[in-house]
């Protein structure tokens, strides 16, 4: 298998690099690329599953059998690459360009060919990014059309008898839902991006940046909650941070018990709950990516302001990898970076298809998309204050 090109499985090319590089002894995929010598963009093509891999760079011991898809000659991608460059060709030029192209032979081609996409180089630059753009959506398409048995439309039942009262809660009138809806859903996500939950005092707590979040708490969460537990969070704001918190015995056990979100400590171990996997149902898992994205992800725009991004960190590899999980059946191309800290969607196809299956609730979220839509591009780095000015000026001044 020395001189051969490997294709991986797509649920196991994540976990042979991970093993590749505990037999390397190294802690992150970018020391994996010096001890290979390979780029990291080249070492996240491999694992991403963009390119084939080639065989050498693996023991033995870790090309099982059962993780591999197919196994390629050397030149496999060579071949290929000539095949895919004459489409390529084609589709990049229109008819009439190629046509011109033609006119002369020999070493006069390369001037030809030079000459022309100069002359055409805003129209070959549409037809590139018409085609590039065609292209997402044909792989999008694949990937839903291969998940059409996997999500379903159930909504679980959710079991309150053991939920604990106390006075104060029985006073206070808390309720708690009896299925498990999109709002539940978006608060669970919530939860797990900015929310505490610790057990002295039964304490609970959901926390923002004042300066960007204060209006999103106090016109959008706390109708959020009053819906959802029947209570009115009282916004407070502290130094930076604006939030609320309670104790309360019903909300902590009705988190704990039956959602299945963990107490004390989070950063490094907080997951989606199983109820929301096991659900399988699409709308309730995008519904608590919402929620996650909104407490503690970003929308940004790279190049001048023009390229849309997508991130969401989280010091939980098992948050990432769930969630790189479910949007890529939900038709998404998302990249898992920093060692499975980060997830990134890039590009204005991937961007449209979050607003149209997942979306946001976070008005600076909204004003960004808003504001890059009407204008071609959004400054970075603005407040939401500043981001509203834009909007109410009608003109990309701050």
């Amino acid at each position: 298998m020395k001189d051969n090109r490997i294709l991986f499985k797509t649920f196991a090319r994540r976990r042979v690099f991970h093993d590749l590089k505990k037999f390397h002894n190294v802690k992150t995929f970018r020391e994996l690329s010096i001890k290979l010598g390979v780029s990291y963009n080249t070492l996240k093509d491999w694992i991403n599953g963009e390119y084939s891999t080639p065989s050498k760079i693996f023991p033995k011991l870790l090309l099982r059998k059962d993780l591999i898809d197919d196994i390629k000659p050397e030149n496999w991608g060579q071949v290929k690459g000539g095949k895919i460059g004459i489409r390529k060709m084609f589709d990049k030029y229109p008819k009439e360009i190629r046509r011109k192209w033609s006119i002369k032979g020999g070493n006069n081609n390369k001037e030809n060919l030079k000459r022309i996409r100069e002359e055409y180089k805003e129209l070959i630059n549409k037809k590139s990014k018409e085609t590039k753009i065609r292209k997402q959506y044909e792989k999008i398409l694949s990937k839903i059309n291969l998940s059409n048995n996997f999500f379903c439309d159930d909504y679980p039942q959710l079991s309150n008898e053991i939920i604990e009262k106390s006075y104060r809660d029985i006073k206070d009138d808390i309720r708690f839902p009896k299925i498990l809806d999109e709002a539940l859903a978006e608060e669970i996500g919530l939860h797990i991006g900015d929310g505490t939950l610790l057990l002295p005092r039964n304490y609970f707590a959901l926390r923002g940046y004042a300066r960007d979040e204060y209006e999103y708490y106090k016109n959008y969460i706390s109708k959020l909650y009053k819906n959802i537990y029947n209570f009115n969070p009282k916004i407070f704001t502290r130094g930076s941070i604006c939030g609320f918190e309670k104790c309360s015995r019903a909300i902590f056990s009705f988190k704990n018990k039956i959602i299945g979100l963990p107490h004390g400590k989070k950063s490094y171990d907080v997951d989606i709950p199983e109820i929301v996997k096991k659900s399988r149902n699409e709308k309730l898992i995008a519904a608590c990516i919402r929620g996650i994205l909104d407490s503690d992800g970003c929308i940004w725009f790279s190049k001048n302001g023009k390229y849309p991004r997508i991130e969401i960190s989280s010091k939980s590899k098992r948050l990432i990898r769930s969630i790189g999980f479910y949007l890529d059946k939900m038709g998404f191309q998302p990249n898992l970076q920093y060692d499975d800290t980060k997830i990134v969607l890039n590009g204005e196809v991937m961007l449209n298809l979050w607003m149209e299956k997942i979306g946001t609730n976070h008005p600076k979220h909204k004003l960004k998309v808003d504001i890059w839509k009407k204008f071609g591009s959004c400054p970075p780095k603005l407040s939401y204050n500043q981001l509203e000015q834009i909007s109410l000026n009608n003109a990309l001044v701050v």
